[in-house]
């Protein structure tokens, strides 16, 4: 994840000062399959998941030439893909914070925080997915055994193959019921850390390959704040995020336009403006767009709950609704260039040594941005929806403690009054008429899917 404000951090511009990598030559050696089952059937497809080692060969511009051997989970229809392959840049953080036993999703394991965020949409899609480990300070922690990345500077080479996989998926060794097929388009996914990570790629021109075809026709990143993350080998590894992992990367806050190589969406939360500046990464592109959250924390409890840390009003809204949308809208945009909705930015300015101060309503919730139905917003017509249930944050200022960071970027709640409830609500049909009417309008500027839109319906009839 991107480093916290009160953290020791790098300052605003330092990534400048790392060296950038030479131009590389990557090419995946094979992919040799461990396990593979079933899925299920998803949208009348057979779904196989396969976990696998990853195998594969750099050639630097200094003449050497790397190796690397990482797992890899992949999931594939038996029929009818969509054309999309989507690469899933998993967040070292489930490898280097937590300890075997507590890790949410286990730490020897190559899975995704995408499976919690667009659980069975990928799927219901059609896409080929694979996800891939990239981090050399992972590699270094779990052994040879688990894999093995000689140059941490490699990372990128790595993720970029993992979509040169999916193009051309011949080289899966093992026995299989049935194959993924080539893909004609890659989307990559990060989040946090790693959406901080793609963003860098991007931005340093390393989105193409040696003659200047797009890698990734998109890319989707998540809550990254305005940070870039460089892979850039430190020779003596310095400790963290853990008390023993050397780290092969530097960050800092990064500024200005992407050029233009390929679609890239942004998805900020209230948090990531608050604590991470994502303020930074706003700019007007044809091929860029930044959302960002209004009322939603980098941490919601549908995707890890943060009441054994101590947090005991984390905020309960969910932004897996936004990421689908925006995944669709990704798709659509890559393969008919329909654009998707113009970005949104929350209000406020800029003060002191960086810090956002927000424009906020008289209940204390913040204005502007993309609103869901749980934040009041004005339509175009004058109409006023949402139904907000009190005020929400994007950071806990009782957990504003490093040590406590996760409860802290969890944010908060405070509900109203019952008093407030009783004269905002005085019945359950205006509450729910008024998230209907929040929740149609951003299904009609295709902030939500159908499926979305019918289940903040749902739960607004069964009251508060």
């Amino acid at each position: 994840m991107p480093g916290p404000k009160h953290a020791a951090m790098l300052c605003a511009g330092a990534i400048l000062a790392v060296a950038a990598t030479g131009p590389a030559l990557a090419e995946v050696s094979r992919v040799v399959v461990k396990e593979s089952g079933p899925m299920g059937t998803f949208g009348g497809r057979q779904y196989a998941w396969v976990t696998a080692a990853m195998e594969g060969t750099v050639d630097k511009d200094d003449g050497t030439t790397g190796h690397y051997r990482v797992p890899v989970s992949i999931m594939y229809p038996d029929r009818d893909p969509n054309g999309f392959g989507f690469v899933d840049v998993v967040n070292s953080a489930d490898f280097g914070i937590y300890l075997d036993e507590t890790a949410p999703m286990g730490k020897r394991k190559i899975y995704y925080v995408g499976d919690i965020i667009f659980s069975d949409y990928l799927r219901r899609e059609g896409f080929v997915y694979i996800s891939v480990q990239w981090a050399r300070m992972v590699t270094e922690e779990l052994g040879s055994g688990y894999g093995l990345i000689e140059d941490g500077r490699d990372g990128y080479e790595i993720i970029k193959d993992a979509a040169r996989f999916l193009r051309s998926p011949d080289g899966l060794e093992g026995d299989l019921t049935f194959r993924p097929q080539a893909v004609d388009h890659v989307i990559a996914f990060g989040q946090s850390q790693t959406a901080s990570l793609l963003l860098e790629m991007v931005r340093s021109g390393q989105n193409r390959g040696q003659e200047g075809a797009l890698i990734f026709d998109g890319v989707l990143a998540g809550v990254h704040g305005g940070w870039c993350l460089v892979l850039n080998n430190d020779d003596t590894p310095r400790p963290g995020p853990g008390p023993t992992i050397p780290r092969f990367y530097a960050g800092g806050y990064c500024d200005g336009p992407l050029p233009e190589d390929g679609k890239f969406i942004a998805i900020e939360t209230e948090t990531d403006l608050d604590a991470d500046q994502s303020y930074r990464t706003r700019h007007d592109s044809p091929s860029f767009r930044q959302y960002e959250l209004a009322g939603v924390a980098h941490i919601p409890p549908d995707i890890i709950g943060l009441e054994l840390t101590g947090a005991k009003r984390q905020n309960p809204v969910s932004f897996r609704p936004v990421f689908k949308a925006m995944l669709r809208n990704l798709v659509d945009w890559i393969e008919t260039g329909r654009e998707p909705p113009d970005s949104r930015y929350i209000e406020g300015r800029v003060e002191g040594e960086g810090e956002f101060n927000f424009a906020t309503d008289a209940d204390g919730n913040v204005k502007g941005g993309l609103r869901l139905p749980h934040m009041p917003a004005v339509l175009a017509n004058g109409e006023r929806v949402g139904a907000p249930l009190g005020v929400y944050h994007g950071l806990d200022p009782d957990y504003e403690d490093h040590t406590n960071y996760f409860a802290w970027i969890g944010g908060s709640f405070e509900p109203f009054s019952a008093e407030e409830f009783a004269a905002r609500y005085p019945s359950r049909e205006l509450y729910a008429e008024l998230v209907r009417d929040a929740a149609a309008a951003l299904l009609a500027e295709r902030f939500i899917l159908e499926e979305d839109y019918e289940a903040y319906v749902a739960a607004a009839k069964r009251g508060w």
